[in-house]
């Protein structure tokens, strides 16, 4: 669904960075190695979780950049319509499609923040516990697919680091393999 909407907004003439850079999230999200290696739920909670996720890789790239906040608002502009878009293909209606977006995106930045706080925490688990409340959701606070896909977090996020500004503009999203160690 999203990769369709990403067609339609390039073929309208959307396809600055901020539709560039979302497609790149989306694309790193839809690996199927998250949900069979790394054991996240295949669902559209599961999907949503993963493109959550590298939004927030993105958005911590973009957080000190000259201009990033604004690039950043129109990736999340991007976000906002494709799932406008998905919500009405599954059947949501115009009544309720407010309070759903609204809450989608309340979901992201709360995701955002839970995530920002578990990389700057001071234990090694802060991230692998954010992780195992937002993405896996199933009672179980640690275990090896929480730790693996911490460590992917940290290692996309030092690599996003070291990868130019102008790549990730681009829409190049510099991002490790995923793959489960162990």
């Amino acid at each position: 669904m999203a990769l369709k909407y990403l067609k339609n907004a390039i073929r309208r003439g959307g396809s600055g960075r901020p539709t560039r850079l979302y497609g790149a999230a989306v694309q790193a999200a839809r690996s199927h190695k998250w949900y069979v290696e790394f054991e996240v739920p295949d669902t559209v909670d599961g999907r949503f979780d993963m493109l959550a996720l590298h939004l927030f890789l993105l958005q911590n790239r973009l957080r000190d950049a000259p201009g990033g906040d604004a690039v950043m608002q129109g990736v999340l502009e991007t976000f906002v319509a494709d799932m406008d878009q998905n919500l009405r293909q599954l059947g949501i209606g115009d009544p309720s499609m407010g309070r759903e977006v609204r809450a989608m995106v309340e979901a992201v930045h709360g995701r955002f923040a839970a995530y920002a706080d578990g990389m700057a925490g001071t234990g090694a688990g802060d991230l692998s516990m954010a992780l195992a409340r937002n993405v896996y959701r199933d009672g179980r606070l640690q275990g090896p697919a929480q730790e693996a896909l911490a460590a992917y977090v940290r290692a996309a996020a030092a690599q996003l680091a070291e990868t130019p500004l102008p790549d990730i503009l681009a829409g190049k999203l510099s991002l490790p393999p995923a793959e489960r160690g162990g």
